[in-house]
This record gives C-alpha cells, structure tokens and sequence, in this order.
C-alpha cells in the first residue's frame, strides 16, 4: 500500500512538472518575448498598484499616438474611404475592450495587471499599424 502512494506521489510531481513545461496563455508568452524597455521596467514594480499605474501611463501616451495617427488616416483616407475606417475603429476600439475583458478575467489582483498590459499592447500595436497604413499611402507615419 504504501508502495503504492509512492509511485502515486511520483505521478502526481510529474504531471505537476509537465504541466509547467506546456506553453502559457498566449498574453503570457507574448509580454516575455515582446517587452519593450519601458514595458519591462513596468513589469519590474514592487506592487500590483505600481505595475497598473505604470501601464497605465504607458497606455496613454500610446493612446495619444494612436489618436494622433488616426486622425492622420481620416484625412489620408479622402471622402471614400473615411467611413469604413472610422467603422473599423469603432469595431477595434469594442473588440480591444472585449478581448481584454476576457483575457483578464482571472482571479485575484494579477487580472488588473494582466487587463492593464492587454489595453497597452493592444493599443500599441493598433498604433503601429495606423501608422504603417500612411506610411503604406506615402503619408508620413
């Protein structure tokens, strides 16, 4: 009997062990490979409130280059195009809302962290690919 809890116990600590080798959520995977210097040093902070604000402050300044970009496309994009591009970032805007509300919908503080980090990386690639679509138009981006 005793020999068989022990090789239950064995069992047990290797699946644990497997377990723990098998890739994370994809958000996970992505803020340890993506980091970005500022990034990093946010996810560096002490405490879940220091690690939210910094995000935070991150955001906003993407935020502001988002803003600042899509402006730039709206009046880029002439009478023909405005409408479907001021719809597709009515969509994005819902869906980044949306997809950060599901991927940080896990117990405990982590989910502020993990919500904050959502709203920035999404923003910035959001940015980023405004930003690319002018320059794609000869527009400086």
């Amino acid at each position: 009997m005793a020999r068989d809890a022990t090789a239950f116990r064995l069992v047990q600590a290797g699946a644990l062990v497997g377990c723990l080798m098998l890739p994370g959520p994809a958000w996970a995977q992505g803020a340890a490979q993506q980091d970005d210097p500022e990034t990093a040093a946010c996810h560096g902070r002490a405490s879940t409130l220091d690690i939210v604000d910094c995000l935070g402050r991150l955001s906003a300044r993407w935020d502001a280059r988002l803003n600042a970009a899509y402006q730039a496309a709206v009046r880029a994009a002439g009478g023909g195009a405005e409408p479907s591009l001021r719809a597709a970032e009515r969509a994005w805007l819902e869906y980044r809302r949306q997809r950060c509300a599901y991927v940080s919908a896990v117990p405990g503080t982590i989910a502020q962290v993990i919500g904050a980090d959502c709203m920035l990386r999404m923003t910035k690639a959001r940015a980023e690919e405004l930003a690319a679509d002018l320059r794609g138009l000869g527009e400086p981006g």
